[in-house]
């Protein structure tokens, strides 16, 4: 019976919360989805845009995590996520921050990294990379785009990126990314070394001015 209660329990729990699989969400091998889920309004400040947290579901158990790798707590009552249960987030509400140009992800041929990407103002995008297993989640983290950037392309010092928005993985490890501010629109190939236990890293490994092209 208390098994039978805790199963009823995580049904209920998907039967009332708000969720959606962002576009490209869900890993090509089918286990993990991102999800936008509709969070518990009470306590949001007034004025707040954010009403929705990202999770990713683990397809095969249906257990959710935060990206922080943990559980995110349930209101049982409400039938929502509390507001602090979140992860990067956009400037929208939970309706259209569902629009690809506002939250999409891209992952990894082999389902291990997943690149997020999030409208963080009107006009500027910022972009994530986690690893995802079955027992963890680690925020991979990113190197000084700048910094590179005013070195390989030659720009001054200052400029700013308003988008940093993946483009495609080139293999299970190398990531292309757009990058575009007020001079410095080029491509970013980074390489993500896993390393076991241990955090993977990133490093740029080139810098290719210019926009991608089409097609």
């Amino acid at each position: 019976m208390r098994y039978l209660a805790l199963a009823c329990l995580l049904v209920v729990q998907h039967l009332h919360a708000e969720e959606f699989i962002i576009e490209g969400g869900t890993s090509p091998n089918g286990r993990y989805s991102i999800l936008l889920l509709k969070r518990d309004n009470s306590g949001i400040a007034p004025g707040s845009l954010e009403d929705y947290g990202v999770v990713v579901r683990d397809n095969r158990t249906k257990t959710l995590r935060r990206l922080d790798g943990t559980v995110p707590r349930y209101n049982r009552i409400k039938g929502l996520f509390p507001m602090d249960d979140v992860g990067p987030q956009g400037f929208c509400k939970f309706e259209p921050a569902q629009q690809p140009v506002n939250s999409q992800a891209w992952w990894n041929p082999d389902s291990t990294l997943v690149a997020l990407c999030f409208r963080t103002t009107k006009h500027s995008r910022e972009s994530y990379v986690y690893s995802v297993s079955k027992k963890s989640i680690h925020l991979v983290p990113l190197p000084d785009y700048d910094a590179v950037i005013y070195g390989r392309l030659g720009v001054k010092p200052g400029i700013r990126s308003y988008v940093r928005c993946p483009i495609e993985w080139v293999d299970n490890h190398t990531l292309k990314l757009f990058s575009w501010g007020d001079e410095n629109e080029c491509q970013i190939i980074l390489h993500i070394q896993m390393r076991g236990k241990h955090t993977p890293k990133a490093s740029i490994v080139d810098v290719i001015k210019g926009k991608p092209l089409e097609g």
